[in-house]
């Protein structure tokens, strides 16, 4: 790998670290002035902060007649936060989960797996159901905004 090559890396990884620094702070404060609870400014701002980059990269696959590399982007992604990012976390230190997770959080998670495996098997992900996963997004936050402040309240 030539040298520019090399720097290039190294600058592009030190600005993702002081990236995701600042989104972590930000995103703190964010959740003490709207007394939201912080497993919910992961599951919103902090999962859209990071989710931009690979939203922006299948945007420009889909455009540039790739869309393959959505669909990769998409699975890869989430095998790799499930597996990599929560495997090594609990490596360092133990990750406790609290009843909302296991009540709502996760089956969210497996109910949008199995519809997208389903979906799938016709052969491609039409219009009509990117609106739907976009609807049960935008429900599933409007939910547990709701409930976060709800309970932060109480």
């Amino acid at each position: 790998m030539p040298l520019s090559n090399t720097i290039l890396l190294i600058v592009g990884l030190a600005v993702l670290i002081l990236g995701g620094e600042l989104l972590v702070r930000g995103a703190s404060r964010i959740a003490l002035r709207l007394k939201m609870s912080p497993l919910v400014v992961g599951v919103t701002i902090v999962a859209f902060g990071t989710s931009a980059p690979e939203l922006l990269i299948s945007i420009q696959a889909a455009l540039a007649g790739s869309p393959d590399i959505t669909m990769g982007n998409v699975i890869g992604s989430n095998i790799c936060n499930l597996a990599l990012v929560l495997g090594i976390t609990a490596l360092i230190a133990p990750i406790p989960v609290n009843s909302d997770s296991i009540k709502i959080d996760w089956p969210m998670t497996m109910g949008c797996t199995i519809l997208l495996y389903f979906l799938i098997q016709e052969g491609y992900v039409n219009d009509y159901e990117g609106i739907g996963f976009i609807l049960l997004l935008l429900l599933y936050m409007f939910f547990i905004i709701r409930r976060s402040r709800k309970n932060h309240m109480a």
